[in-house]
């Protein structure tokens, strides 16, 4: 599925965004799929309309802070390598920072 959001499973199968929305929650009805490159210096990535639900996978191999609405610091919410993170909150932008030096890229799906 080109373009998609992909999820690599332990077993070392995927998921698209579309399988997350059909199979996991069975309530998106529409969503929205970005990637951020996060820096130590903070990023951020908008959705065309405030989103609701969040799936958020770090990608990269070092740890990423992320924000809602707001600049990240590296005291916002850690996200770790591989792994995924839902949160179910009203948001317009999702703003990121890694820690001195380092660099990763996230993976979401905002639903609204």
């Amino acid at each position: 599925m080109a373009g998609e959001t992909e999820f690599i499973k332990s077993d070392g199968d995927i998921l698209y965004g579309a399988d997350v929305n059909k199979g996991c929650y069975r309530i998106f009805t529409a969503f929205e799929e970005e990637t951020l490159s996060v820096t130590d210096t903070t990023a951020s990535v908008s959705y065309s309309a405030e989103r609701d639900f969040h799936i958020i996978k770090n990608i990269g191999s070092w740890a990423v802070y992320v924000n809602f609405d707001a600049a990240a610091t590296t005291s916002s919410y850690p996200i770790y390598p591989n792994q995924i993170a839902v949160f179910e909150l009203n948001a317009t932008a999702i703003h990121a920072i890694c820690d001195s030096g380092k660099t990763s890229t996230l993976r979401m799906i905002g639903q609204a």
